[in-house]
């Protein structure tokens, strides 16, 4: 395990961790660690990192399913210095990882090196680039180093390759109830959309809108 501070608004942090701590953490994944949280096998874990920085160099194209007056609401996610919570699900994944792309942890964490190196060449060599998200919608360069910074993350403390330091804070205060009527009406809709159940969606919704999830009621 390594310290890394948690701090998404921090321009020369976001490009240490993809220039080296990053791959200084996921050296140290073992195929039969177990996560914290989730149904993730640790390499399941590689894999599907390696899966979402390809997005962002247009390896793998996806249509952003967030409903096109909700972009810049959820894009809010990305500007918000709190980690992504532990159970969040994305209701664009299936159920159950899926089946393995490569045959071996090293094959794998070989592939999101790979996969790392091309995304940091791309938009240093394009930098106006702009490729989907498929929640946050077309993302220029900053705003895939934002998406990228806090979903890497994410996974490295669900398998405890690293400890936040800095004293992130993960919840928020509590919010009036007009605030929570108008977040549970983008709940709805964006499952109506998505075609999920809402329960499935609600942990997206609070985080990309920074708010305080345990507070909402169904």
């Amino acid at each position: 395990m390594i310290a890394i501070p948690f701090n998404v608004n921090d321009r020369v942090l976001r490009e240490a961790f993809f220039d080296h701590l990053f791959h200084r953490a996921i050296e140290n994944l073992r195929e039969e660690d177990q996560a914290l949280w989730g149904g993730m096998s640790a390499r399941h874990m590689v894999e599907h990192l390696d899966w979402a920085i390809g997005l962002s160099i247009a390896a793998t194209n996806v249509d952003c399913k967030t409903l096109p007056h909700l972009i810049e609401r959820a894009k809010r996610f990305l500007y918000d210095n709190r980690p992504t919570p532990h159970e969040f699900r994305n209701p664009l994944l299936g159920e159950t990882p899926p089946a393995f792309r490569f045959g071996s942890m090293a094959e794998a964490k070989a592939a999101l090196r790979m996969a790392t190196t091309s995304y940091l060449h791309h938009f240093r060599e394009h930098p106006e680039a702009v490729h989907v998200h498929p929640l946050f919608g077309p993302l220029g360069a900053e705003e895939w180093e934002r998406a990228h910074f806090k979903h890497c993350y994410h996974h490295l403390l669900q398998f405890r390759l690293v400890s936040a330091v800095g004293g992130a804070v993960v919840a928020g205060p509590a919010h009036q109830k007009s605030t929570m009527a108008d977040l549970q009406s983008l709940i709805r809709r964006t499952a109506r959309n998505w075609r999920f159940q809402i329960k499935d969606c609600r942990s997206l919704i609070f985080e990309v809108c920074g708010r305080n999830a345990t507070h909402l009621s169904m």
